[in-house]
């Protein structure tokens, strides 16, 4: 068999050092689940807060731009062509 001085043999060093590797990546694999998980609930905590956009106003040269719908998810009305002084 192969063995050093010490008597340790090939096989045991390998071992030894296969077990010391997989306990410090588990250990970053713990790591970086917890920091994916932090994110995760951060950002899902981040987009529950309350926003204040009931009252979207847009100042332009012609007025304020009225949206349809009374949302900003319908079109865009102004005024025609016409109506706007040249």
């Amino acid at each position: 068999m192969y063995m050093d001085e010490d008597g340790t043999r090939l096989a045991s060093e390998i071992l030894a050092e296969v077990k010391q590797n997989t306990r410090r990546w588990f250990w970053a694999f713990c790591i970086m689940v917890v920091m994916e998980l932090t994110i995760i609930i951060g950002f899902m905590w981040y987009i529950s807060l309350p926003t204040d956009f009931e009252d979207v106003q847009i100042q332009n040269d012609a007025g304020n731009a009225n949206y349809v719908g009374g949302d900003i998810s319908g079109g865009l009305y102004n005024a025609s062509p016409d109506d706007v002084d040249r």
